[in-house]
This record gives C-alpha cells, structure tokens and sequence, in this order.
C-alpha cells in the first residue's frame, strides 16, 4: 500500500480509542454474529464456520434458544465473567525503500494495535515500571509510546478495491519480554534486570502471575480483533492469512522465525482454509527483493465472507 491509501483508511475512521473487550473463545461468537440478522444450526453447518458447532460455548447457545435461531446479538454481545476491556488503535508501518519491513510488497502496512486495560497499566506502574522505563517495548515495532501500553499488533495490507486484505502477521514483544524476565526472577535475588533495567524478584514475579495471565490468550484475542475490525470497518470480503512457509520466503523474515502456531493452528481455528489464491495486489509488481519463485510456490489461507458487512452477512 501506499503512505497515503493507509493515512486515507485512518483518517475515514473514528478518531481515538476503539473498546474492545475480549474473553477466551470470544472469536466463535463473533465469527457467528456475521453469518446474519438470526443464525440457525442448519446455516451454520453450511458455512465457512461450520466446526465452531463443536465448540461448548457455542453448543450452549443454540441449547437456550432450544433449536429456534439466534439473534446476531445473542452471540456478538454474549458476556462471559470478567472479560478484558482492550482498546484498539491505528498506526501505519512501512517504507518504499527498507528491505527489512518484512511487508509482502514494498510499501507501508495498516496496524492495529490491541492496547492494555487500564487495570493492567496500573499494576503495571506500581510493581513494575514506576519511572516509565518500558523494558518490555521495542520502539523499532509499531506500539503506543505514549499513554496505552500495547499487548500486541497486527499489520494489514488492504485492497479496498478488490475487497481483500492480507494479514502480514501478528506479534507481541510485551509478553515475550515478560516471560524472560519471569524466568530470570526465579533464578534472582533480590532486584535484577538487564538492559539496564531493574527490578525487585517478588514484584516481578506478582505482576505475571497475577497480571499478564490474564493476557496469556493475546494471540486469540488479537486475530479475532483483526478479523472483527477487517469484516465490520472497513468490509473486507476475502482476508488471506500467511502460512509459515508463504511468510518466510516472502517476506524474507531471517534466522527468527515467529511460532509457527501462530500462522498454522491459530488460523485453523479461525476456520480460516489452505488456498492456491494469492491476493490480487501480488499479480502486480510487489517487493523488488523477493524472487517470482518464491512467489509462485507461496502458499496462502483465506477466510471468506459474503454479502455486505453491515448486514452481517
């Protein structure tokens, strides 16, 4: 994409931060609430979605409507005890000239970034970080430096024209970076730290424990607000999804590579399907550095929608 068709996306859409609250298997219900207005088993089982009937938590819904359809908004509103109050904003990533953006075609990105509750950040200062050090944040990634603390992003290459959209990847530091420092505080101490950063043992070890488990599922968490935000603002009708293989080769990730669960069982539970389909964008000329045999043997997974979003259909 261009600077500016991401900064033209940005600027169409709501300004600020979006809510988004998130508990585990929330993603079945919003990947239901899109079929329509009133969702019937029978429609389900001919649909894209067709395994999430196998899920207990979408079981129990059709149970309490006792075999009559459900409302749209008995699966997108569905509460479950203490869900996370996220918030979601924009931001764009990318160059026309560095080969190291990891983008599928030289240009910028759309991100989205799944920001913290505020009940985290608050724990977050008192045990953690009272001096606003951030140890955990990697400013060369696309996260709020200011105010929010990012859990995680997702980076988009949208086709408006063509209804489509790529999802480059998906990725969190935050958590990785915590996970570390967990690790070490068993090994510790008394305060330690790296990067010169410090920290007392038994606050670090509190705030995981009783903080960053609860965001222990961001990658679900993150994907369903990926898909939500592609579908409902901006009416993407076909969303391709990297494989392992199709990112490596082609965004030429390096010697890291991120979880492959990430790109295989993570989408696969999203219903997303192995495709020989490429997005329409990479019929055109695409990054200079990535070799047409690459291209060729990319593999690509797809979710597929039809009919308007705003019916939900």
């Amino acid at each position: 994409m261009q600077l500016t068709e991401v900064q033209e996306i940005i600027d169409c859409l709501p300004k600020g931060q979006t809510p988004f609250w998130y508990f585990r298997d929330r993603y079945a219900f919003l990947l239901l609430g899109m079929l329509g207005d009133e969702i019937g088993k029978r429609q389900v089982k001919r649909s894209t979605f067709s395994q999430l009937l196998d899920k207990a938590v979408v079981k129990s819904v059709f149970a309490e409507h006792r075999g009559r359809a459900v409302p749209r908004d008995a699966f997108e509103y569905r509460v479950a005890a203490s869900p996370e109050s996220y918030s979601l904003t924009l931001d764009t990533w990318g160059s026309n000239k560095d080969w190291w953006m990891q983008t599928t075609r030289r240009g910028y990105n759309l991100v989205l970034q799944l920001n913290f509750p505020p009940e985290h950040d608050q724990a977050y200062r008192q045990l953690v970080d009272p001096e606003g050090e951030m140890p955990f944040v990697c400013f060369d990634h696309p996260v709020i430096e200011k105010r929010r603390s990012t859990l995680a992003w997702s980076r988009f290459d949208v086709d408006l024209g063509n209804g489509e959209a790529l999802i480059e990847e998906i990725q969190t530091d935050w958590l990785r970076f915590a996970k570390e420092f967990r690790q070490q505080a068993e090994r510790a101490r008394g305060r330690f730290g790296r990067w010169g950063f410090m920290v007392h043992k038994e606050a670090m070890i509190e705030y995981f424990d009783e903080e960053m488990t609860k965001h222990l599922h961001w990658d679900e968490a993150m994907l369903a607000a990926s898909v939500w935000f592609l579908r409902r603002e901006l009416g993407i009708r076909t969303i391709f999804y990297h494989t392992p293989e199709s990112g490596a080769a082609i965004k030429r990730t390096g010697y890291r590579q991120p979880p492959r669960s990430i790109y295989s069982r993570l989408p696969r539970r999203f219903c997303f399907r192995q495709t020989d389909r490429r997005p329409a964008f990479m019929s055109k000329k695409i990054r200079t550095n990535c070799s047409k045999k690459a291209v060729a043997r990319a593999k690509f997974q797809v979710l597929e929608f039809e009919g308007p979003a705003g019916t939900g259909s």
